[in-house]
């Protein structure tokens, strides 16, 4: 699998590029999953929240043209699961 930056997968998720969605779950979920039953939520309840984070990046993306990250991807999909 690639590897992408932090603007790679800006412009990534502004194309809806499925590599570069298939790349933040495979470096993101196992985080946003410990959080969430770390908490006392389940498997499922992992997925939605991540899946929910997503879809506000998109929403933001969507509504923000000249978004910019002010700090890494990881954090920002992170603090916003959280």
């Amino acid at each position: 699998m690639n590897s992408f930056t932090d603007e790679d997968i800006i412009l990534g998720l502004r194309k809806r590029d499925n590599q570069v969605i298939q790349f933040i779950y495979k470096n993101d979920f196992s985080k946003i999953s410990a959080l969430v039953t770390n908490n006392n939520g389940s498997d499922d309840d992992s997925e939605d929240v991540f899946q929910e984070a997503l879809i506000i990046i998109f929403k933001r993306l969507r509504e923000e043209p000249d978004f910019e990250l002010t700090s890494t991807f990881s954090t920002f999909l992170y603090s916003i699961a959280r």
